[in-house]
């Protein structure tokens, strides 16, 4: 979900930059560098301050769930970018004006002119924030429970209950998990260069 949320994310942004760039507020292009900054903040701070706010808003039920996705997706948020951004970028400008002649736009323009393009690289910006998200610790830390939990903490729990054949074969499965992810995107970037040679 992080992924998926960081992926699209990044691809309206770009978008939004495009726009605003081919308009007269210009200076306000740079908003795509947003996404870089979030590099400033640890996850576990951004959690605690989740934590601290949510606790001070009593609010009910248990969204521990949304706010680690929330987090994971905003952690991953600059590697997607600079995996999309150029792509994009370089894209729109080869395009931009034989769609808007064609008055494609919309889902019909993503389906039609930006999918068959943008495949691979969209493909490689979900694996690498889904490997992202799938690794981290931060966020898990201060909102998992017997109920939640991800499999770096329980790995970590179980290499601190001293469960080292456990955590070998947890290891095992998350270094398959991230291979699988990047399977994918390998495969799309394989096609790509044979299509260019």
């Amino acid at each position: 979900m992080a992924g998926v949320l960081a992926v699209v994310m990044t691809y309206f942004i770009a978008r939004g930059r495009d726009a605003i760039v081919s308009t007269r507020y210009r200076r306000l292009g740079s908003i795509y560098r947003l996404p870089e900054y979030t590099l400033l903040i640890p996850p576990l701070a951004l959690g605690a301050g989740w934590f601290l706010f949510l606790l001070k808003a009593d609010i009910g039920g248990n969204p521990a769930m949304a706010i680690v996705v929330a987090i994971n997706c905003i952690m991953a948020l600059p590697f997607t970018s600079r995996v999309l951004g150029p792509e994009l970028r370089t894209h729109e400008i080869r395009t931009a004006r034989l769609a808007d002649s064609l008055d494609i736009s919309g889902l019909a323009r993503f389906r039609i002119v930006d999918w068959p393009v943008l495949k691979a690289p969209l493909l490689t910006a979900l694996s690498f924030a889904a490997a992202l998200s799938l690794g981290d610790m931060g966020a898990i830390a201060l909102f998992g429970s017997d109920d939640f939990i991800t499999l770096p903490s329980l790995l970590y729990a179980k290499l601190g209950s001293y469960r080292s054949t456990d955590a070998a074969g947890l290891s095992l499965v998350l270094g398959v998990l991230c291979l699988l992810l990047m399977l994918p995107a390998l495969r799309a970037d394989g096609r790509k260069t044979e299509d260019r040679a």
